[in-house]
């Protein structure tokens, strides 16, 4: 019997650290039990992107994912957070088509953090100029102001039901809270492990993707929106500071963001259970500020980047080679 686990992110929840250790288990793990289907000689992806904020469209790219879907251990494991930007039931039948022809059993497995904690924590996917640059624009607060489009990703009861439980059915779609308490030892990748039935534990893979500075990640940012090449960008990065705050809402900011999604989540809650319970996000706001740090805003990003591209030009002068 052979079972296709789809891990489908979402976003920020620990995604690169269960790749990794998927790749990790690939290669010590007995074939026969356990296989995690990524291309690895010439890595591609299984979707396309166009258009931005309200126009975004994710596609999957079915020709990639015939390539990966092929049974054989017991347990295949297909992982990719972007699976979670497919919007309606017809986006995925293909897919849903080709698991349920070849594997005896799919599972979707899920993990959800709080809307406000994954705005605010996607911030470095929009520095970074990726496919969350195009969804969310390039404003440099620390939270998107809320557009009626953001539902499309953060309505995550419609999301499931339309998508994942029309095509694979409510018994083989499993939701877990992206919150420390939570998980299995505190720990996602253990989480993970168990719940697919792999024991993880021989994998020390560390913390992956740590937020960065509020300096650094609204330079980049700045920089992506005027278009800036990555190997200038890089230098001007390069000497951003390090140790400025992170960019964090305040509570109100955050509050309000999450708001939005009050009938959403309770929706979910009614829809959706955890561990036997409805599925219920933790209200604690404590982990922002009561007010802002730093006055982190457009001006403060263009003196920056004045101040970079002059002290490049010094060295440059002084035939210092740049960083």
């Amino acid at each position: 019997m052979s079972e296709l686990i789809l891990h489908i992110g979402s976003h920020k929840t620990g995604t690169t650290s269960i790749q990794a250790a998927c790749a990790f288990l690939a290669q010590h793990e007995n074939p026969r039990s356990f296989s995690y289907l990524k291309r690895v000689e010439r890595p591609i992806n299984i979707y396309e992107w166009q258009g931005s904020t309200d126009s975004f469209v994710l596609k999957l790219r079915n020709d990639v994912i015939d390539q990966l879907l092929i049974p054989g251990p017991k347990k295949c494991v297909l992982s990719s957070e972007m699976l979670f930007f497919c919007e309606t039931s017809e986006s995925l039948e293909t897919i849903a088509k080709i698991a349920k022809e070849r594997f005896d059993r799919v599972t979707i497995l899920c993990y959800l953090r709080r809307q406000d904690l994954l705005a605010v924590a996607h911030r470095n996917q929009v520095a970074n100029g990726a496919a969350a640059a195009s969804f969310y624009g390039s404003d440099p607060s620390p939270i998107p102001q809320f557009s009626p489009h953001l539902k499309r990703y953060y309505d995550y009861a419609t999301k499931l039901n339309t998508v994942w439980v029309e095509n694979f059915g409510k018994e083989n779609v499993v939701v877990v809270p992206f919150e420390r308490d939570r998980l299995e030892g505190g720990d996602v990748v253990h989480d993970f492990g168990k719940r697919i039935g792999v024991n993880t534990l021989d994998y020390k893979g560390g913390e992956r993707n740590v937020s960065q500075s509020a300096e650094r990640l609204l330079l980049k940012i700045a920089l992506n929106e005027a278009g800036v090449a990555e190997d200038v960008r890089r230098v001007f990065v390069k000497f951003a500071a390090k140790d400025t705050p992170k960019m964090r809402p305040t509570k109100y900011q955050a509050k309000a963001f999450l708001d939005n999604f009050s009938d959403d989540n309770d929706r979910l809650a009614k829809e959706f259970t955890f561990e036997g319970q409805p599925f219920l996000f933790n209200p604690s706001m404590d982990m922002y500020p009561e007010q802002l740090n730093d006055d982190w805003n457009n001006e403060r990003v263009i003196n920056l980047i004045v101040s970079i591209a002059s002290a490049v030009k010094r060295l440059e002068r002084f035939g210092l080679q740049k960083p």
